[in-house]
Parts: structure tokens; C-alpha cells; sequence
């Protein structure tokens, strides 16, 4: 499981940006600079695209033609049974489309700090990215990223003044 170290120092990082927040000891209601938000969105931006990097440098196009996520779905089969994996396998059109989509979403996944209009269109696709491989791979990204997806969740909640705030 050595390749999910990048999400699993996610979760410290997080910790350790919100430790040193000012804003700590400041009433919700107080003006924030959202420095804090930033870096937690940079932190888990981060992780997707130095996933999508090395995608790229490991196995080249491999991922855009499907054939490296072929190759983890069988591999993952064989060692885990998972009957959805081999589905998946099998239909080599599939996996050059989502080994497409993948590495596109995770190479792209930074533009969100820029166009947040964007976010829920990413944020929906890595909800299904991170189901299909729970549900193919047995690998649960969604416990050491799922509750840093809540800083975006954010930026919705002041935007429609739920809790009012200095956004």
C-alpha cells in the first residue's frame, strides 16, 4: 500500500496548518484572512497532482491509452477477487476512458483555487473516483481525504451566508 502515502500525510498537514491558525481563538464570527483555507486546498490539490505526475512519468501514456489501469484492475483482481475490477478489465474502450478522465482530473484538479465555479464538478468526480476504487480495489482514499474535502464545503457555506463571516 505504499502508494497511498501521499494521502495519508494529508490528514497531519491539515492538522498541523489549523494548529497554527490564528483564528483558533477568534469568535466565528471574526474577519479570517483564509490563509488557513488556502493552504489546506493547496495541501490536498497537491496530493492529485503529483498522483497525475507521476502517473505520467512512471508509465508515460500508458494511462491515457487504458492499459496501466487495465493492468492494476487485473492485478487487483487476481490478488482480491474483486468481481467489478475484472468487469472493468475486460472492456479495454473503458479503461482508455477513465484512464483518461483520471489523469485529466488529476492533472487539472488545481484550477478550482482559481475558478471555483468548478469545484463541485470536481469534487463529485473524485467522490466517484474514490467509490469506484473502494469498490474495485478494496483501497479507501476517502478516510484520509474525505474530511479535507470539507474545506470547500466552506466556501459554499459563507458564500450563502449560513454563518455569516468575512469571506
Amino acid at each position: 500500500m505504499a502508494y497511498i502515502q501521499r494521502k495519508t500525510n494529508l490528514l497531519p498537514i491539515v492538522l498541523l496548518v489549523l494548529l497554527s491558525s490564528p483564528s483558533l481563538d477568534k469568535p466565528l464570527l471574526a474577519p479570517s484572512t483564509g490563509w488557513e483555507l488556502l493552504l489546506i486546498k493547496i495541501a490536498l490539490l497537491q496530493v492529485y497532482f503529483s498522483a497525475g505526475l507521476q502517473k505520467l512519468t512512471q508509465s508515460g501514456i500508458g494511462w491515457l491509452i487504458g492499459r496501466n489501469l487495465q493492468a492494476y484492475l487485473l492485478e487487483n483482481y487476481l490478488w482480491s477477487g474483486r468481481k467489478g475490477a475484472l468487469l472493468i478489465a475486460e472492456k479495454p474502450l473503458l479503461c482508455n476512458v477513465l484512464g483518461t478522465l483520471i489523469l485529466f482530473f488529476e492533472l487539472t484538479f488545481w484550477i478550482v483555487l482559481f475558478f471555483p465555479q468548478v469545484t463541485f464538478f470536481y469534487l463529485v468526480f473524485a467522490l466517484m473516483f474514490h467509490i469506484g476504487t473502494l469498490i474495485t480495489m478494496r483501497i479507501n482514499y476517502l478516510k484520509y481525504i474525505g474530511p479535507v474535502y470539507l474545506v470547500f464545503f466552506t466556501d459554499i457555506v459563507f458564500s450563502l451566508k449560513i454563518i455569516p463571516g468575512n469571506w
